[in-house]
Formats: structure tokens, C-alpha cells, sequence
């Protein structure tokens, strides 16, 4: 026997995201921090960039 919900769930109302700070610290693949410099495949930000 299925029983009903009798107080639903009211979901997420209110989201926030915080801005990207523009100097973030630059990791290689390794999760080394390099410098901005740094030639290859590096993590800013949470996202992939490849830096010639």
C-alpha cells in the first residue's frame, strides 16, 4: 500500500553564486600550483584552459 506525502517538498528557492576571482591560483594536472606563465594544461577556476 502506497501512502500519500502529506507535506511535499518545497525545492530549492534561492540560489547564490559566487563571482570568479580574476587573480584564482593556476594548477597544473598534477594539482601543483604553477605561475601564471606556466606552459600546458592548466586549472583555473575550477575549469581546463591550455596555455601556449
Amino acid at each position: 500500500m502506497i501512502q500519500p506525502v502529506k507535506n511535499p517538498s518545497t525545492g530549492i528557492n534561492n540560489t547564490f553564486v559566487a563571482p570568479a576571482a580574476k587573480n584564482a591560483p593556476v594548477y597544473n594536472l598534477a594539482g601543483q600550483q604553477v605561475g601564471a606563465s606556466y606552459k600546458g594544461v592548466v586549472i583555473k577556476n575550477g575549469k581546463k584552459y591550455v596555455q601556449k
